[in-house]
């Protein structure tokens, strides 16, 4: 199997669901989990600020939208709205 990257953005909750919006030519599939990471700086006082990349929940796709859209929801962890996240899945064989 081969991995598929998709980066997208959460725009907002609702009701316990997700609304994320795929950038280009991305192709989310219904029933995909998807692992959520977050870019996160990490300042220190006397030399550079860090970023690093923290994995911070996994969704599940229920719904197409739109174009570059998807409804989703949380399977594990905590997810932000505004969040600019790097979806990656490896899509599954029936």
């Amino acid at each position: 199997m081969q991995e598929v990257p998709l980066v997208g953005q959460i725009s907002q909750t609702h009701d316990g669901g997700l609304l994320i919006c795929f950038q280009g030519d991305s192709n989310p599939i219904v029933g995909a989990e998807m692992a959520v990471q977050r870019r996160i700086v990490i300042a220190a006082p006397k030399i550079e600020s860090m970023t690093r990349i923290a994995n911070v929940g996994l969704v599940r796709i229920t719904r197409l939208d739109a174009a570059n859209c998807a409804d989703a929801v949380v399977v594990q962890g905590s997810v932000r709205a505004h969040d600019v996240v790097a979806l990656r899945t490896t899509p599954q064989q029936p």
